[in-house]
């Protein structure tokens, strides 16, 4: 609107004990949500913000995620964020723990996911990588060398690659994975 707003500051604590049947007003998919829990604050005087939200079960569309819970702390132009989901159920195939953790530093998220025992295909999962913008309308996901255990068999990821993709658009560059002679 060009109308200039004024920096703002609070603090918000919100609860939703039972949604009802409401959620399909927002999707049809959606579940009910209970029990979920947030809190933070908003300081647009410093340029922060924090929040922690805690989500016992999130059902959609025949996925089930239990114990999620996600931590922003951001600060200017450094962000900090920590995203767990405890258990998943996607149409019966079971995954356990998964972690995301970032850094966010200006327009560029530094990443790491980390699982163990995730399923009895992916054994170990470790990758640790970065997105940012790569122009006006494309972005770029590139993976530090790491390695992921598939089948009880390890796997590793080769360095300088990189995934650029947006809109109608995907280019891939040494993006391969190596176990051995194996390579995909």
């Amino acid at each position: 609107s060009g109308k200039e707003i004024k920096p703002s500051r609070f603090d918000f604590d919100f609860a939703i004990i039972d949604s009802k049947n409401l959620t399909k007003l927002i999707d049809s998919k959606l579940d009910t949500l209970r029990d979920i829990k947030a809190h933070g604050y908003f300081d647009g005087i410093t340029d922060s913000i924090y929040l922690e939200l805690e989500v016992p079960e999130l059902i959609y569309n025949n996925m089930e995620f239990v114990d999620v819970i996600l931590d922003v702390d951001g600060s200017k132009d450094h962000s900090n964020l920590e995203f767990e989901i405890y258990h998943t159920n996607l149409n019966g195939q079971k995954f356990e723990p998964l972690t995301l953790v970032g850094e966010l530093e200006k327009d560029t998220l530094f990443f790491e996911i980390v699982s163990t025992n995730f399923t009895s295909i992916f054994d170990d999962l470790h990758l640790m990588g970065q997105v940012f913008p790569y122009d006006d309308k494309n972005f770029q996901v590139s993976f530090l060398p790491s390695g992921l255990v598939i089948l009880k068999q390890a796997w590793n990821i080769d360095a300088d690659n990189y995934l650029r993709f947006g809109k109608n658009f995907v280019e891939t560059n040494n993006f391969e994975l190596r176990s051995k002679e194996k390579k995909i």
